[in-house]
């Protein structure tokens, strides 16, 4: 019997089949550590007929405190495209918020850790989270250096069904990442450096004390290009007409987040000797063989070395509690937050912030 006309009927059938195929083969590429293999089961979010009275085995699906396959959280507004149990975010969220098994990222969480990525708002999230505090869930506007309306989604960002790239980032260029090997022996052709991947282990996979940002490339950096394809004005190269100015008198219209080390130019620029100093560091893009997150105070870099501030140096890539979702961290903090150190205002923030690379004023 010849069937191709009955799929040609129900390409849907087609595609969940692919959808399936895939998440029961096994994974054996490296594919961003999240949403791959066993960890990427169908029917957590898809649905084929937006109907589930009960679970696989017969009983209530329980969710709370211990995950169970298959959640049962269809929404009272469904069926939804793609066969989804929910609206893209509710269905994310659904997982990534007030849950111990998979990174909160939707405001405050109780999972005891500095989360590198910061926390996420909605339309209508209260304080300490409002919306002009980091990126807003289902706020259509424009971005900031953007050039059109944009409804934000996590799907924008993130592949669902796992990437080669770091946290499963989409992009034309992967964000190549490494993981479990000892600081100084590193792969330093890739962009980024976990200290681990452990099933389970959020801190340890999640935390900001658990990620480094190498120099893979001393004229560009892979993460400022992810960035730029929604906040466009605010990334490009030295001398162009987003960054102007040049490498030896500075005079740039907007900070660079690639090219330029921090110290290099001397003068009134950035000090070397000033991040050196700190008892507590922003991340900045460094392909030294020294940590420069475990080293503090130590004096051990050179402008030579090649650190260099890039977009996550200032901002925390999902928000948190200060405006923009900058990181307010002083230099001798006793502590580090999602905000930097604690309790400061904006005023104090900024010169903490700014005080971790530029030496200028009192």
């Amino acid at each position: 019997m010849n069937r191709r006309p009955f799929l040609l009927a129900f390409p849907s059938l087609v595609l969940l089949g692919v959808v399936m195929l895939v998440g029961i083969l096994p994974w054996s590429a490296r594919t961003g550590e999240y949403h791959t293999g066993e960890a990427l089961v169908c029917f957590d979010c898809h649905t084929m007929h937006f109907s589930m009275q009960h679970g696989w085995a017969g009983g209530p699906v329980v969710i709370g405190g211990q995950f169970q396959n298959g959640g049962d959280w269809l929404g009272n507004t469904g069926p939804n495209a793609n066969l989804l149990k929910l609206p893209e975010n509710q269905l994310c969220l659904s997982c990534h918020d007030g849950q111990n098994f998979a990174p909160d990222v939707l405001g405050a969480h109780g999972n005891n850790y500095v989360r590198q990525a910061g926390a996420l708002n909605q339309i209508g999230s209260a304080a300490p989270y409002e919306n002009w505090k980091g990126h807003s869930l289902d706020m259509k506007a424009i971005p900031p250096g953007g050039v059109s309306d944009i409804t934000l989604t996590c799907g924008q960002c993130h592949a669902f069904h796992g990437s080669t790239s770091y946290r499963n980032l989409k992009g034309a260029i992967p964000i190549t990442y490494t993981k479990g090997e000892p600081y100084a022996s590193r792969t330093k052709t890739v962009e980024v450096w976990l200290k681990q991947w452990v099933k389970g282990d959020l801190a340890g996979n999640y935390a900001y004390d658990s990620v480094r940002f190498n120099e893979r490339n001393p004229n560009n950096g892979a993460y400022a290009d992810f960035c730029q394809g929604c906040h466009v004005a605010f990334h490009g190269t030295v001398g162009d007409n987003k960054i102007g100015g040049d490498l030896t008198t500075g005079g740039f219209l907007r900070h660079p987040n690639a090219q330029v080390n921090i110290g290099a130019m001397g003068g009134g620029h950035s000090s070397i000797a000033r991040y050196n100093a700190g008892m507590k560091r922003v991340h900045v893009m460094s392909n030294a063989n020294a940590d420069y997150l475990a080293n503090p105070g130590a004096g051990t870099f050179t402008a030579v070395d090649g650190l260099t501030p890039s977009c996550f140096t200032c901002h925390k890539s999902h928000g948190n509690q200060n405006p923009f979702g900058l990181i307010f961290l002083a230099r001798n903090s006793a502590t580090v937050t999602e905000e930097g150190t604690p309790n400061v205002g904006p005023g104090e923030g900024m010169r903490n912030l700014c005080g971790q690379c530029h030496g200028q004023g009192n």
